[in-house]
């Protein structure tokens, strides 16, 4: 069986329900740490780690993950200034940590926003590293949401 595991950080975990609504997901747990599968074929299958920022996660559970995950998604808004400096120092680290791996910064704005700014940015998001994208979403808007998923799973399959 292929397995692509992919961490999930998000100051509001609201955010990432509202991201994923239309994705097939069954909830496990791994570590203590609550893990999304979606089937994508019998023998095909994406986690999602939903990594808490607000608290603190062994070093045991962090190397774990970092030897297993294929990328980084991280959903935020503006309000990421508002999470605290345990939780700051945290998301910093872990993104470092994965420097090498294709990474997703998901913005959360308002709809308005959304379609102003993706209207610029295209269908890839804005360039952010050779494997990162930034995008901007709201859930009202389903093709934003759609495009967060596309992009993300198009950095794990290169065409």
């Amino acid at each position: 069986m292929r397995i692509i595991e992919t961490a999930i950080l998000s100051h509001n975990k609201i955010y990432f329900q509202e991201l994923a609504e239309t994705l097939e997901l069954q909830n496990d747990s791994v570590m203590g740490i609550n893990v999304l599968r979606m089937e994508i074929e019998p023998d095909f299958s994406v986690l999602m780690y939903d990594l808490p920022v607000d608290k603190q996660l062994s070093g045991e559970v962090i190397e774990h993950l970092k030897d297993h995950l294929s990328s980084l998604m991280i959903i935020t808004d503006d309000a990421i200034a508002n999470l605290s400096d345990e939780g700051r120092v945290f998301v910093d680290e872990f993104a470092k940590d994965l420097i090498n791996k294709p990474t997703v910064i998901a913005v959360r704005s308002t709809a308005e926003k959304a379609q102003r700014f993706n209207r610029v940015s295209g269908e890839n998001g804005f360039y952010l590293s050779g494997q990162g994208r930034v995008l901007f979403w709201h859930p009202a808007i389903a093709v934003s949401r759609k495009q967060v998923w596309k992009t993300l799973w198009s950095t794990l399959h290169p065409a």
